[in-house]
């Protein structure tokens, strides 16, 4: 996890690294129609029942483990982003220039939400939002190989 005030160059140096694997999750979101379901819980022969929870699709966690892994995730109070918060619930499409660190704010924000909202991250494929920031994200890291 970066912390906000890391020099932009060493984030973008991360990503274009791992710009191939961007492009290709954006490629296999891009066709799946699929991003998990929600499991209801069956009632045991003792009567009880278990948690509904969220089983993701391979592109979720795919997602997951490259924003931990690259990283894309920074470090900030994401509770608090009422920007990054207009931008998932009103925009069709993220803004244009955004800049690096609002869209990896953008991809902490749904990242930490889901943890708290199980779901929400499914939801956020459902709608567009993450393809919509990953490929703001890979058009950034082309511009600033450029």
């Amino acid at each position: 996890m970066w912390k906000e005030d890391r020099p932009v160059h060493e984030i973008y140096s991360a990503l274009n690294k791992n710009i191939h694997q961007l492009k290709e999750l954006v490629c296999q979101i891009e066709t799946s129609g699929d991003f998990g379901k929600l499991n209801l819980p069956e009632k045991t022969p003792e009567g009880t029942l278990g948690f509904p929870y969220w089983e993701e699709s391979e592109p979720v966690r795919l997602f997951r483990k490259l924003a931990c892994d690259i990283p894309l995730l920074i470090e900030y109070d994401w509770a608090s982003w009422q920007d990054g918060r207009q931008i998932l619930q009103n925009h069709p499409e993220i803004p244009e220039n955004m800049g690096i660190i609002p869209l990896c704010k953008l991809i902490t924000m749904i990242i930490r939400a889901d943890r708290f909202n199980e779901g929400f991250m499914i939801q956020q494929f459902e709608n567009g939002n993450i393809l919509r920031v990953l490929r703001a994200l890979v058009d950034e890291a082309e511009k600033y190989e450029n």
